[in-house]
C-alpha cells in the first residue's frame, strides 16, 4: 500500500480521550512490521511504568523516612503518580485502539 491516505470507515467512533495522531501513529508501526510483534513493545513499556511507579513511591517513602513533611510529600508524591499513569494509560489506550483497527482492517481485506 502506498503512503497515500486510505478513507476507512470504522463501525465504532474513536475514544475522545485517546488522540487521533497516537493511533496513527501506532498503526503505521504495527502495519510497517517494524517491529516482530507489537506487543512486546508495549510489554516493554508496561514494564518501564512499574519501575518508574516504583521509584517514585520509593523516593516518596525515602523523604519520608528523612523526616519530610507528611502533607507535601503524600500530595506530591500522588500527584506525580496519577499524572504519570494517566498519560501511560492514554497511550496503552492509543495502541489498544490502533491495534483493534488495523486488526478490523484486515479482517475487512480477507
Amino acid at each position: 500500500m502506498s503512503d497515500a491516505k486510505r478513507t476507512i470507515l470504522r463501525t465504532s467512533p474513536r475514544p475522545w480521550w485517546v488522540g487521533d495522531q497516537a493511533i496513527e501513529e501506532h498503526k503505521r508501526a504495527i502495519q510497517a512490521g517494524d517491529q516482530s510483534d507489537p506487543r512486546v513493545k508495549r510489554t516493554l513499556t508496561i514494564l518501564r511504568s512499574l519501575l518508574v511507579n516504583a521509584g517514585i513511591i520509593g523516593l516518596a517513602v525515602y523523604g519520608l523516612t528523612l523526616g519530610g513533611d507528611v502533607t507535601w510529600i503524600t500530595v506530591f508524591g500522588l500527584a506525580v503518580l496519577a499524572a504519570y499513569n494517566g498519560i501511560e494509560a492514554t497511550e496503552l489506550m492509543a495502541f489498544l485502539q490502533a491495534y483493534q483497527e488495523v486488526q478490523e482492517m484486515n479482517n475487512s481485506d480477507e
